[in-house]
């Protein structure tokens, strides 16, 4: 059978692309392979003699964080130096992505731009959908006091977001491991800055939309911090603030969904993040650290942000109350949700002007 082409966007790309199952057999390519390979059935056919045991194990067994370089055979010469990159869609799907190292890298380049001009444009139509959420945001504020009426909400926006959803994670996923390789950040920047907007609004609206279920693992308390402060410190650069994160000398084994919980930690440490912007010249700091106790540990984080008062405090887990003038009102609810669901709790303290501490509060199962 012939190798058969797909349309929409990529064909915008200007080097090899397959769409294979987990047998390696293809699915779909884009308009440059059609011209740069002879047809095949299997994705191993194309693939050098000496690369081809090299290649099934990459593509199968490898974590899409790499690359790897192999000899194909095209209609041209056979034996051609390639650099491939793959990218999972889902459990039977592969994208393959082969660059020819012997070609100019300028149109990569161009591509990309044009395809981050189609995330632009893709991320105006989830404008137009977010203001149709914001409406019924609206009708539904009054209600949506308790967790079941949060639920409700979620349900809503899940089904007039359903739409939005687009295949281009994939190629976005594809080109942010690419781009170290292609260009010079500091002489020709390139963002995703509206797919990455995209994905937060998103986020705001469908996390824990459906009933929650735990995906539960033991993991050590410095590995799970380690990773979030990951996450953290990247989003402090966009704030211009500090984060100090302090590990502990015990290392508690917690039974978490460290997605969630993560997920929970990004969501305060934003918040704090976001109060150094009512002050000026503050030189925002945080302080992120750890405190076990006889049953739990407590993972703290500290601002020297604005702080607030008594009565906001009494309101702040109220889903749709923010003090921010862009702010859903939605990240404190969820990430009391979050530490419901694992027999965990939230303390907050803090005073106009003095900044702000806020404390998650989870069990633990033993000491390493």
């Amino acid at each position: 059978m012939e190798m058969q082409l797909m349309s929409s966007k990529y064909e915008k790309i200007p080097f090899s692309y397959f769409m294979v199952d987990r047998k390696l057999n293809i699915l779909s390519v884009s308009k440059r392979t059609m011209n740069e390979f002879d047809g095949a059935v299997n994705f191993i056919e194309l693939v050098g003699i000496g690369s081809k045991k090299k290649a099934a194990s990459f593509i199968l067994e490898t974590p899409s964080i790499s690359k790897v370089e192999l000899n194909m055979k095209t209609k041209s010469k056979p034996h051609c130096l390639f650099d491939l990159y793959i990218q999972y869609e889902n459990k039977d799907t592969i994208h393959i992505f082969c660059i020819n190292k012997e070609e100019s890298l300028e149109p990569v380049y161009q591509a990309m731009k044009n395809l981050e001009s189609d995330l632009m444009k893709a991320n105006l139509s989830l404008m137009e959908k977010n203001t149709q959420l914001e409406k019924s945001l609206k009708e539904m504020k009054e209600l949506a006091v308790q967790n079941h009426h949060l639920r409700s909400f979620k349900e809503l926006a899940a089904s007039i977001s359903t739409d939005l959803t687009s295949p281009l994670t994939s190629i976005k996923g594809f080109f942010n491991q690419v781009k170290p390789h292609l260009i010079d950040p500091a002489e020709r920047p390139l963002t995703f800055e509206g797919l990455n907007r995209a994905n937060h609004d998103l986020y705001e609206y469908l996390f824990d939309e459906r009933p929650p279920v735990m995906s539960k693992r033991k993991i050590l308390l410095s590995q799970l911090m380690d990773e979030a402060a990951l996450v953290v410190k990247k989003e402090a650069v966009s704030f211009n603030c500090l984060i100090n994160y302090q590990a502990s000398i015990q290392n508690p084994v917690l039974h978490v969904d460290t997605k969630k919980i993560t997920q929970a930690i990004l969501n305060i440490v934003r918040n704090a993040m976001e109060s150094f912007t009512a002050l000026e010249d503050c030189g925002g700091q945080i302080e992120i650290f750890t405190t076990l106790k006889s049953e739990t540990i407590e993972i703290s984080v500290e601002d020297n942000g604005c702080g607030m008062g008594q009565e906001l405090l009494e309101k702040l887990f109220t889903p749709f109350l923010s003090s921010k003038k862009d702010g859903k009102g939605l990240g404190l609810a969820v990430s009391l949700e979050i530490l419901k669901n694992h027999d965990g709790e939230i303390k907050i303290e803090s005073q106009n002007g003095e900044g702000t501490r806020v404390t998650l509060i989870l069990p633990y199962e033993e000491l390493y």
